[in-house]
């Protein structure tokens, strides 16, 4: 603090007799108290003698003597030296400043001191003259802010006369001030000229009266009033830096010059020092700084206050407060969204895909689960063609649904099944809140993902290590307390992945890890994954896990994973082709699907469904020859994958493949589907005998081969199988290999079960094991007139992998071939597409000499075949105009590059305008430009749609449907003027003035119409047969409606009538199907007693109760009363017709069993229904299919069997 400074802390009257205590270090301290003895005049508010004034000064100016170079004589002891310090030692001057004189003084009048104002009077006059004016200054402020009011700016600008006369009543004390105020000046004089002489002589006279004039100016424009000098906290050395801004150095240097900018800096400082010295300590000041100090503490008290507010409230498990939780939150689960939304395929070498990395958010697909205990054991084998084509659709459980009814599961799967996938894809969807249907609930859960192989020693990680594994970088950043407060608030997903991957000796203090988390953090949902092998299915039923079972993918699983992976990698780095090729890519992969049962069973592996989908895009084909397709697979499971996670083997690849061959040879001659585990031991330990470095012991070697390989599996205690049978059979070939035993496998030859070995042997085998097989299958066929074509294409089938064909052998190998084609069938097709290219030169040009069988077996033969040439080959056939031919080219198009496709094949097709009718794909939407005109065109996907691309086909469309699509509103549509028959689902659907479009209309179907107001534009299409209105909440009249009379099918879902049904069936008295879902007026059946119906579907009809008068109804066979109140299904009992009730959601039904009587009823669903409902009056009709919901209980299940279906 600088002297003469008023402490912030002064709690009483400055202007008391005791003396205030400057708080400063330097000498200056001592004169700075004197000063203030000398002024005591002012401060007791008597008017000062001039001898006061004059000792008052000559004080300050004795303690603070110059020096010959106009430093203080004792170093830092002046407020010169302190003000130097505080802005720091200016250079010495060296050039002489320029003469440059400032502006023009102000006039002035009455008892101020002023020079003269005329700028030639200015230029002669003398240096003590200009210091003159300055101390006039100093004197005038001071004494001013004693005479005026010090609140107001007002008094600054009064003449110091006018001041005196009003501040002093009598003449004689007035002209006595005046002489004090002039000492005062002298005084400052005095001091100005001194240093002002000295340390800056260099400068000219003109040079050093600017400065000082420049100083007049600054105080003349400065404001002292109270709240100016509290702004700066009454520091001298702050006032001065601001009234110095009013002249900026730069302006000062330009004006007065280096040095003379200097004075002025230097003079302005005492200036300010002498004014603060006196000021202080006048009568009026003391109060006034009471009240600003009162002041400050209040403020400070409030702040202080709003501070401790903000302070975090702190507890056990918030030691630091909460107050950061909400931002370390957000960027946590961002992390997780940015860095485990990608799936990478490990273990696979490529030759182009520089790096195959999907998006696991596009990528995922939901997999199937089972409950373990009604799990039922699965062969491993090949997925049937019509499950594949989904002729018989597979019904099960899905994860999701499993998930969302259990707080803690236990989920297991083998090798690749989808487990660390699953735990990635729900970490993420949490992170991002984005979960819908049954998991929705989870949305603002934390996840926490915990990898187990990355703890195989030590403690488990507790919740502040949660983070380790897959945001380790954050952790540092992780509020104290934050992971222990999510978990214990019950919003918390714990997904700990990998059970198998820690030691088995480890294991037990994992199940310990988890019973403490779930005793710990009651309400937190937690998934734990393993293989089979190292956690059984009650391994934590103990901790009040619940237990599931990953299952194979379906077909349309497979389908599925497909095209969400070619779907997710269109934004790969280093994709080996143009992303517009991709879909070419994904119909030939289909089409090998579709041509190979063992590829089938592979790909029902979603690791190895990825793998088959990554070598394809890399090789452009999946290769012919499936070994290195088996080799690739091998390889990732039993070493490469393991060892990028960093986990060690006992045994090395090679000898894991010995081991497993054994395995399988066993499994295949003693034609069984699975081992006792002892058998399989001893199988392992002869082996290992044979292996001098291995020193496992045989059960150690087993146990790991079924936790980690992924190859065989125990699937109930006790017994041993392989997870795929296409692995089986390809370990079996080359064991058979490896023995040179031919003579089993051609003796086996003619068996299905050993066709796959065989031809996987032809390639395993050296070229004279090679030669002996082959001979061998020749030779039976030609002795075996029964089995005669089927070991000929066995035969024929074994081009696929042989190496090279023995020359002794490739002239009758070729008759076999032409012998075989054209085929026959399908079966025979298929068969004859395992021999790949050399088949398709064989295929004849024309198809016109041949049946209609054979010709769709050969077409299909081309494309199952796939390629360049087989699309050559189906080119060809394109003008036949018999429609069984047309439909196997279109059935073909999936399985090739829809444009290409469209342009060679099906453009020149005769018919195919007649028979084109589903489009569920943009890239076959986009070759409608070279299609031929259309009569029938259904699209159906959830995407946006040019409307435009339709104008081609706009006069020869007779029938279009538009389900999902998305993009340009229905008004874009093109005029068809022979369309019949539309049907359009569009959202946002304002009004249907684009039906004028459309003459012609004779049926009518429209999904989305919410928003329509105005239905009367259907009036004018008179012709209608088919009307059918979702979302028409608007509709309130028949009247808006076109005539009712000629209808047979009629749906006004979720209309609100004002009639009733006696109204609807007076206007359409032959109607044959009728939809009112969702209708509050429908409310009195009595009116359909006589209507014709054979379709009635009355679901969500709330104000629904009594059903009798359907007991009238003859011929309806199909019902649909889901979601109504009713109680009592009996009257249901007289209508014989029923095929088909659905009554899902009726929870005031708690009896069924007269439906038992029903003859003709096939199907009953009964989805969310009360639990006590009894099922087995219903198992004496052994036609009869019932649906409930997954997780539903019912009584009486096991009377149905498998006629009870989950959906």
């Amino acid at each position: 603090m600088i002297a003469g400074q008023c402490p912030p802390s002064v709690s009483g009257s400055i202007t008391s007799n005791r003396r205030v205590a400057i708080e400063t270090s330097s000498p200056g301290s001592r004169a700075a108290a004197r000063c203030i003895d000398s002024v005591r005049p002012f401060a007791s508010g008597q008017v000062p003698t001039e001898s006061d004034f004059r000792a008052s000064v000559a004080v300050c100016a004795q303690e603070h003597p110059v020096g010959e170079g106009g430093e203080a004589a004792v170093p830092g002891s002046g407020v010169i030296a302190e003000i130097r310090g505080r802005f720091g030692e200016r250079r010495p001057w060296k050039r002489p400043g320029r003469s440059g004189l400032g502006r023009r003084p102000r006039a002035s009048s009455g008892h101020r001191l002023t020079p003269p104002a005329d700028r030639s009077i200015l230029g002669t006059m003398s240096l003590e003259v200009a210091a003159m004016r300055v101390g006039a200054s100093v004197a005038n402020l001071a004494v001013g802010r004693w005479l005026a009011s010090r609140s107001a700016r007002d008094g600054a600008g009064k003449e110091l006369t006018e001041l005196i006369k009003t501040g002093l009543p009598d003449e004689l004390r007035r002209r006595s001030a005046n002489r004090q105020i002039e000492g005062i000046a002298d005084s400052v004089t005095e001091r100005l000229l001194k240093f002002a002489g000295h340390e800056f002589r260099g400068l000219t006279g003109g040079d050093r009266e600017a400065a000082l004039h420049q100083i007049v100016l600054t105080l003349e424009r400065a404001d002292l009033s109270d709240d100016a000098w509290f702004a700066v906290d009454m520091d001298p050395v702050k006032l001065s830096r601001g009234l110095r801004t009013r002249l900026s150095a730069r302006k000062a240097e330009f004006e007065l010059g280096e040095a003379g900018a200097r004075l002025y800096e230097v003079a302005l400082d005492e200036c300010c020092d002498c004014l603060a010295r006196i000021i202080v300590h006048l009568a009026q000041f003391g109060p006034r700084a009471s009240v600003e100090t009162l002041s400050r503490l209040t403020d400070l008290s409030s702040q202080l206050n709003a501070v401790l507010s903000r302070l975090p409230v702190r507890t056990l498990t918030a030691p630091e407060g909460e107050s950061e939780d909400e931002e370390f939150t957000r960027l946590y689960l961002s992390s997780l969204s940015e860095n485990l939304d990608t799936l990478e395929l490990l273990g696979v070498r490529f030759e182009r895909f520089t790096r195959p990395q999907t998006t696991l958010s596009v990528a995922y697909i939901s997999l199937n689960v089972s409950q373990e205990n009604s799990r039922r054991r699965s062969k491993p084998e090949a997925i049937p063609i019509s499950e594949w084509r989904g002729e018989h659709p597979l019904a099960a459980d899905r994860v999701e649904s499993v998930l969302a009814d259990r707080h803690l599961t236990l989920v297991r799967g083998e090798a690749g099944g989808g487990k660390s996938t699953l735990l990635r894809w729900l970490a993420v969807t949490a992170a991002r809140g984005a979960f819908t249907g049954p998991l929705a609930e989870w949305n603002g859960c934390v996840p926490f993902m915990i990898k187990l192989r990355s703890h195989p020693e030590g403690p488990l990680p507790r919740p502040e290590e949660y983070l380790d594994d897959v945001a380790g970088s954050l952790a540092g950043l992780m509020p104290r307390g934050w992971a222990h407060r999510r978990l214990l608030s019950g919003r918390a997903v714990l997904l700990v992945d990998g059970v198998d991957e820690v030691p088995p000796a480890r294991r037990q203090a994992v199940r310990t890890w988890l019973k403490e988390i779930v005793n710990e953090f009651r309400g937190i949902r937690i998934i734990v994954t393993s293989r089979p092998a190292a956690a059984g299915a009650d391994w934590l039923r103990a901790e009040g896990f619940t237990t599931t079972f990953l299952e194979p993918l379906s077909p349309s699983d497979v389908r599925a994973l497909v095209d969400h992976w070619h779907d997710a990698v269109r934004d790969c780095d280093g994709l080996p082709c143009a992303p517009e090729r991709l879909p070419g890519y994904k119909a030939r992969l289909l089409s090998r699907l579709e041509a190979a049962p063992h590829l089938r069973g592979l790909a029902s592996n979603p690791l190895l469904a990825a793998m088959l989908c990554a070598l394809n895009l890399d090789r452009e084909a999946l290769p012919r020859n499936r070994m290195d397709l088996y080799g690739a697979a091998l390889g990732m499971l039993l070493e490469t994958r393991d060892t990028k996670r960093g986990l060690s083997s006992t045994l090395e690849r090679d000898q894991k493949i010995r081991v497993l061959q054994d395995i399988a040879w066993h499994l295949s001659t003693s034609n069984r589907v699975e081992l006792p585990k002892p058998m399989v031991e001893r199988l392992v330990a002869n082996r290992l005998a044979t292996m001098p470095r291995v020193e496992a012991a045989p059960g150690v070697v087993l146990d790991e081969l079924l936790q980690r390989s992924g190859v065989i599996r125990e699937p109930v205690p006790g017994r041993i199988d392989f997870v795929h049978r296409t692995v089986q059979e390809y370990l079996t070939a080359k064991q058979a290999a490896d023995l040179g035993d031919m003579d089993l496998l051609v003796r086996h030859a003619h068996r299905d079960t050993w066709r796959e070995t065989i031809i996987m042997a032809a390639g395993h085998a050296n070229e004279p094991l090679c030669r002996e097989l082959l001979t061998g299958i020749l030779d039976r066929a030609r002795t075996e007139r029964r089995t005669r074509r089927a070991l000929k294409l066995l035969s024929v089938a074994c081009l696929e992998t042989v190496p090279s064909i023995p020359e002794d052998l490739r002239a009758e190998l070729d008759r076999c071939l032409d012998e075989l084609v054209p085929p026959r069938n399908e079966a025979t097709a298929r068969s004859l597409a395992t021999a790949g290219p050399p088949v398709l030169a064989r295929l004849p040009r024309d198809l016109m000499s041949l049946s209609e069988a054979a010709a769709a077996a050969v077409i299909q033969t081309a494309w199952l075949i796939n390629g360049p040439e087989a699309l050559t080959a189906l080119s060809r056939f394109a003008n036949d105009p018999r429609s069984v031919v047309q439909e196997e080219l279109l059935r073909a198009w999936d399985y090739f590059d829809p444009r290409e496709f469209a342009d060679r094949v099906l453009s020149p097709m005769a018919d195919a305008g007649a028979l084109i009718e589903i489009i569920r794909s943009p890239e076959k939407l986009a070759t409608l430009d070279v299609l031929p005109a259309l009569s029938r065109l259904y699209i159906i996907f959830n995407q946006s749609v040019d409307f435009n691309l339709l104008r081609r086909h706009a006069t020869t469309l007779r029938e279009l449907t538009l389900m999902r699509v998305a993009g340009a509103g229905p008004a874009d549509l093109p005029d068809m003027p022979n369309l019949k028959s539309l049907v359009l689902e569009y959202r946002g659907m304002c009004d249907v003035k684009f039906l004028d479009n459309f003459p012609e209309l004779e049926g009518i179907w429209l999904s989305g119409c919410d928003r329509v107001i105005d239905f009367t534009p259907l009036r004018r299409h008179v012709g209608l047969r088919k009307l059918a209105l979702h979302g028409g909440r608007n509709l309130v009249s028949f009247e808006e409606l076109p005539s009712l009379r000629n209808l047979r099918a009629l749906g006004l879902n979720e209309s609100r009538l004002e009639c009733g049904l006696a109204e609807l069936v007076e206007g359409a008295p032959d109607l044959e199907r009728l939809y009112l879902h969702n209708c509050e007026w429908v409310d009195n059946l009595t009116a359909l007693a006589n209507v014709p119906l054979y379709q009635l579907e009355l679901n969500g009809c709330s104000r629904l109760q009594d059903i009798g008068p359907l007991g009238q109804m003859n011929d309806v066979t199909v019902l649909n009363l889901s979601r109504t109140p009713i109680r009592d299904v009996t009257p249901l009992v007289d209508v014989s017709t029923l095929c088909s009730v659905s009554l899902d959601g009726c929870m005031r039904i708690s009896d069924i069993s007269s439906l038992a009587s029903l003859p003709n009823l096939i199907h009953l669903s009964i989805r969310e229904v009360r639990p006590d409902i009894d099922l087995a009056p219903l198992a004496a009709n052994r036609n009869l299919r019932v649906t409930i919901a997954p997780g539903q209980k019912v009584r009486g299940a096991e009377k149905l069997g498998r006629r009870l279906q989950v959906r």
